[in-house]
């Protein structure tokens, strides 16, 4: 998905032999990454800042990122070579069915949802990743006090969030319930962050911790 440019679908063939995996089998991070670590999957990277970033100041988290649109996969790809970043993974995958097929019980450590496609359209809403059934799945990918990170600048969409994830038993919201996270500037700001922020838009962002055995 997305119009690659020569150089990018040079980087995809190139790199990805060595930095990105297939999603449809089961995930064994101890044989790719060579050692075991907590697990930090983002899901939608985008333009890979976030990713990088967390991969940089997180050595010792191994750290996976699922996205769709090509010419970011192939831009993240060759960041992770020019940074010798061997912490950090690609997969070019539907994050719904990779979720389900990919990862055992609370086999991760932390999964960061920054800024997915709002689908502001009432009819629309169906398509919205964060809801019900798939923050269900979250919560059973993760680890005990594990943490799910989320992040938006469209208003109705953060409601819908925090409503979803506090109506899911095994999540508690780390800032009480009803609350948003406050902005502790310790998230790297994403492109389309930066977009919201030029329109106007308040950045709403949650934190919630994977509770019960």
């Amino acid at each position: 998905m997305g119009r690659l440019s020569s150089a990018q679908a040079r980087a995809i063939d190139e790199l990805g032999r060595a930095y990105m995996l297939m999603a449809d089998r089961p995930f064994d991070a101890v044989s790719v990454f060579g050692r075991d670590a907590p697990l930090m999957l983002e899901i939608g990277f985008g333009s890979g800042t976030s990713l990088i970033a967390f991969a940089e100041a997180n050595k010792h988290f191994n750290c996976l990122g699922m996205e769709v649109f090509q010419p970011s996969i192939a831009n993240v790809l060759k960041a992770i070579h020019a940074k010798s970043l061997e912490n950090v993974r690609i997969m070019d995958c539907d994050a719904r069915s990779a979720v389900q097929q990919a990862f055992g019980p609370q086999s991760l450590s932390e999964i960061h949802i920054y800024f997915p496609d709002p689908w502001p359209k009432k009819r629309h809403h169906k398509r919205r990743l964060v809801n019900s059934e798939f923050v269900a799945e979250l919560a059973t990918r993760l680890c005990p006090d594990g943490v799910l990170r989320l992040a938006t600048d469209d208003a109705d969409y953060a409601k819908s969030m925090l409503a979803v994830c506090e109506a899911e038993a095994r999540f508690e919201n780390a800032d009480g319930r009803g609350h948003f996270a406050p902005d502790t500037g310790t998230r790297p700001s994403t492109r389309f962050e930066q977009r919201g922020q030029a329109l106007g838009n308040r950045i709403f962002d949650l934190v919630f911790m994977r509770i019960g055995a």
